[in-house]
């Protein structure tokens, strides 16, 4: 056995056995070939001994390059495959405990063998180059994640620092109305008060003038003083003041608290709608499952709301089925009430992981499948059909077997691979995923898929084309 330079045997010949000659006395040389036969094996000179002694017999010889192993209730060598128990066997075991069994000879086992592990070697080579791509486009999307993350940091941290800067000097700007306000109306008021403090010293000084008057008792002398008494004020000049002691600015208090307020509304309302931002930011999504019992594994069911449906839709079997009713139904006035387009909305939004529905379709016209966004109009000329607005995307499926996607009023002829008129919908809102399966016995076809960025939550909703459409919600 060969040794390498670091005295350890070499790998390749350490995994065979090295066989020796059985018939070698003394020092035993390596042997050659093993007869199968004879369950012997032989160095060169001996082999050509057994051959003589064999002649015209058939006896098989192999290389002996490994150790044959024996059946230890036949005592013969293990020469077939038994393909059924997946075990080594001799011949005789073919006609025992391996009867009927699909046997094979080793050599043929292990060729074929090779040739699967060939491949397994290539699908494994391929898997492994592709997670190596996937691990380099994980790390690419970390720093860039990173780097998105930094950027919408600054972006925070600069405009809420503008908006703080914004709001403290709207805050002085109040604080000096404020201020002039009062400056001014103290200005007027003391103006005012020495006005007010000149008339009344006129006014003492009349009063004395009189009083002095009024204590002459000679007729002539009380003549002659009249005529110095300062004359009364006209009329127009002795104007009765309203003066407000307890005036105060609580009013501007008051509207500034109620700017306080509003601005904490606005700033919940649109943290709400941050927060939803920052959640639909994935770094990883999965693509759809491939068999419906997957995706049943992700499966909801939906509620529809009795508020949005249109006069011309009716409800069935608990809320299941909708149908286009011929003659309006007086349903109660709602905000959320479809007006103008014989629609539909569920309740609930939809889930942001991954979520599956199906519905089967039929009769009239067509039947539209959609999801939208909750502020999609529903009143007036405005309001669109599902699809033909930015915040709706719909499969429109008509009798004949055609379909059509629409999204943002642009129109996409699909095909529909069976006529079997129930549709999957899988919805994956963080990756941005929405696609339409045509499920015919069990098989999945895909119809549509798209991948787009959903900035707000969504809602199932239906839409039906005249007559006799109709449309059930399956449960699961």
């Amino acid at each position: 056995m060969e040794i390498t330079a670091e005295g350890s045997p070499d790998p390749v010949e350490a995994a065979q056995v090295a066989l020796v000659c059985d018939v070698c006395t003394g020092k035993k040389r390596r042997a050659d070939q093993s007869c199968m036969e004879c369950v012997a094996s032989f160095c060169e000179t001996h082999l050509e001994l057994h051959n003589v002694l064999h002649t015209g017999k058939r006896h098989r010889l192999v290389q002996a390059n490994t150790k044959l192993e024996m059946c230890l209730e036949h005592e013969k060598f293990l020469e077939v495959y038994c393909r059924t128990d997946k075990m080594c066997i001799c011949y005789l075991c073919i006609t025992d405990e391996h009867r009927g069994h699909d046997v094979v000879s080793i050599e043929s086992e292990v060729k074929a063998l090779q040739s699967n592990v060939v491949e397994m070697q290539a699908s494994c080579q391929k898997r492994s180059q592709e997670r190596e791509e996937d691990i380099q486009k994980l790390k690419q999307a970390v720093e860039s994640l990173g780097n998105s993350a930094q950027a919408a940091i600054d972006t925070n941290r600069s405009i809420f620092s503008n908006l703080i800067k914004v709001i403290a000097e709207k805050g002085s700007e109040v604080e000096n109305l404020i201020r002039c306000q009062e400056t001014a109306l103290v200005s007027y008021a003391e103006s005012l008060q020495r006005k007010l403090e000149v008339e009344v010293n006129g006014l003492r000084s009349r009063e004395l003038d009189l009083e002095a008057l009024a204590c002459t008792e000679d007729h002539m002398s009380y003549l002659e003083r009249f005529k110095s008494v300062e004359p009364a004020p006209p009329c127009g000049q002795n104007i009765s003041l309203c003066v407000h002691p307890y005036n105060s600015f609580d009013l501007t208090s008051k509207v500034v608290s109620e700017f306080k307020t509003t601005l904490e509304n606005y700033c919940l309302l649109y943290f709400g709608k941050l927060s939803n931002a920052v959640e639909t930011v994935s770094l990883v999504s999965f693509a759809p499952p491939c068999t419906r019992e997957a995706f049943i594994q992700c499966a909801i069911n939906l509620t529809l709301d009795e508020n949005t449906l249109h006069d011309h839709l009716g409800l069935s079997e608990e809320g299941r089925k909708v149908r286009f009713l011929s003659d309006s139904e007086s349903y109660p006035y709602h905000s959320d009430r479809f007006e103008r387009r014989t629609q539909v909305l569920c309740k609930d939004a939809l889930h942001e992981a991954p979520c599956y529905w199906e519905v089967g379709y039929g009769g009239g016209s067509w039947v539209s499948i959609a999801v939208s966004y909750k502020g999609i109009y529903r009143k007036g000329k405005k309001s669109p059909l599902f699809g033909r607005s930015a915040d709706s995307w719909a499969l429109r499926c008509n009798k004949y077997g055609n379909a059509q996607f629409w999204q943002n009023n642009e129109e996409m002829n699909v095909l529909l691979p069976h006529v079997g008129k129930r549709i999957g919908v899988y919805l994956d809102q963080r990756a941005g995923i929405l696609a339409f399966y045509n499920n015919f016995l069990d098989s999945m076809d895909l119809i549509v898929k798209i991948e787009t960025t959903f900035k707000e939550p969504l809602y199932a909703g239906f839409g039906f084309g005249g007559k006799g459409s109709h449309l059930e919600l399956y449960n699961f």
